[in-house]
């Protein structure tokens, strides 16, 4: 599957953030994001992803290690965040006719520290493909928090048999989201 940006993204090549993928690791977060929890987390999963991420991306929607590649549209389990290239340099920018339906992943962020999903609650629709049940509800929000609570704590782990361990605890969680 070849992935092409939008004609007007002339200013920004594809080509120089696809040169970047391999760099992730020395990823910094822009100033308005650093010293926050989204900075923390992206950080250490960047920066740890052989040791601590099974093999995973970190989602630049919540920075959760979740995306089994950047690059071919998989879809974050906790934010919703559909990965389709963008990032830190185009972020202010809503890629309208992409699959987040013209969401910029600045304000996916600003979202997900409010909703714990990329969207904003009233965006959500009953039966819709953003169902307000499967991301809003008193349940999806405490499978989510389980789940981020899991994932956090691998930010405190060392030895890679306690990594293992909450990975299969980390699985068991990721299998109750709705």
């Amino acid at each position: 599957m070849s992935i092409t940006p939008p004609e007007d993204r002339n200013a920004y090549p594809f080509k120089s953030w696809w040169e970047t993928l391999g760099h992730l690791e020395h990823w910094t977060p822009p100033k308005e994001w650093e010293g926050s929890a989204f900075a923390t987390r992206r950080m250490f999963f960047e920066r740890h992803r052989k040791t601590h991420n099974e093999g995973h991306w970190a989602c630049p929607v919540c920075g959760y290690p979740t995306l089994g590649n950047r690059q071919s549209h998989d879809m974050c389990r906790v934010c919703q965040w559909e990965c389709e290239g963008q990032d830190d340099p185009d972020a202010d920018e809503a890629w309208g006719s992409g699959p987040n339906h013209g969401v910029s992943l600045s304000q996916a962020r600003r979202n997900f520290e409010a909703t714990r999903s990329m969207w904003p609650p009233e965006e959500a629709v009953r039966g819709g493909p953003h169902r307000f049940d499967a991301l809003f509800s008193e349940a999806a929000l405490a499978s989510k928090n389980e789940l981020c609570a899991l994932l956090d704590g691998l930010m405190a782990l060392e030895s890679p048999q306690d990594i293992a361990r909450q990975w299969q605890l980390i699985g068991t969680a990721w299998k109750r989201l709705p």
